[in-house]
């Protein structure tokens, strides 16, 4: 999602710095039309505060314009298949979504709404990524199958680098004007990564940001105290006299091969890495075949 063409990414930019007047007064224009189908300044307005509750890294929040413009594509792809996520699925995934906050569906809508997000946008957030993902394993699923052959390549060629850890998540929740006293009573009262998403929507003054990256990627900052945790763990060392920080491992993966990963996640690896891929160069292609223009 976050691999741009050259030329959406310049408009995305230019859209959001030269907008007329017209469009910036108006909720419901256009910003952009993807196949005729139209992506809204309430759209755009209502995502950017989805991510912004989410904590996602400014890279995405960043480039919000191209994500909803993918989505529309790959909407539109679900729709020539005949693909409707059935009522079940989006609740089902709603659900999954809002357990990360120790939340019901019906509890989250109510927290989300106290930011200004429609009901609406949650679920068609979840609704997207479902009809989406269906629409890449209808196409590709045949070609998921993973062979034992593969597996033992991919640990053969792990196992020539030692065992390792490739990526880590994390979260870092900043809480500014607020004390290290004040951080250890939010530390005190979560257990995992997912507790901190329901600090953040009772203190939108506080900023989370929830990422995962590979190891030679991290900061310099959060690298030498991650370096320091186990999953689930968290430290305030980052914490400054303007802002207490409260820095927490999610988790870690692990390189294909080291010696607590099983056959079974080699191969469930190995298809995630393989359905990324196709999606990804299925949505090339739906982005070069697409007609998409300023209104």
């Amino acid at each position: 999602m976050m691999r741009m063409t050259v030329w959406l990414a310049a408009a995305g930019m230019a859209l959001w710095a030269t907008g007329t007047a017209a469009q910036q007064g108006a909720p419901f224009a256009p910003r952009l039309i993807v196949n005729e189908s139209a992506v809204t300044n309430f759209e755009i307005d209502q995502r950017l505060r989805f991510l912004t509750i989410l904590g996602a890294p400014a890279e995405m929040r960043n480039n919000v314009l191209q994500i909803l413009t993918d989505e529309r594509l790959q909407m539109q792809a679900a729709k020539r298949l005949g693909v409707v996520p059935d009522e079940e699925a989006v609740r089902s995934g709603m659900e999954e979504f809002a357990s990360r906050a120790n939340m019901t569906p019906e509890q989250l809508v109510t927290a989300l709404g106290q930011q200004g997000i429609a009901p609406e946008t949650f679920r068609d957030f979840v609704a997207s990524g479902i009809a989406w993902r269906q629409v890449v394993r209808s196409r590709f699923g045949p070609r998921l199958q993973i062979t034992e052959a593969e597996i033992d390549r991919a640990i053969a060629r792990a196992a020539e680098g030692g065992p390792r850890t490739i990526a880590v998540e994390y979260a870092r929740f900043t809480m500014p004007g607020k004390t290290r006293a004040d951080a250890e009573r939010v530390r005190a009262g979560v257990d995992t990564c997912d507790d901190l998403f329901g600090e953040a929507l009772d203190a939108p003054q506080d900023r989370l940001i929830r990422e995962t990256r590979a190891v030679a990627d991290l900061p310099a900052d959060i690298a030498g105290q991650i370096g320091r945790l186990d999953a689930g763990e968290s430290t305030l060392a980052l914490s400054t006299p303007q802002a207490a920080v409260l820095l927490m491992v999610c988790g870690r993966t692990p390189a294909l091969g080291d010696a607590e990963v099983d056959r079974g996640q080699i191969r469930q690896q190995l298809q995630n890495q393989r359905l990324v891929s196709y999606a990804d160069s299925y949505l090339a292609e739906l982005r070069a075949d697409a007609i998409i223009r300023e209104p």
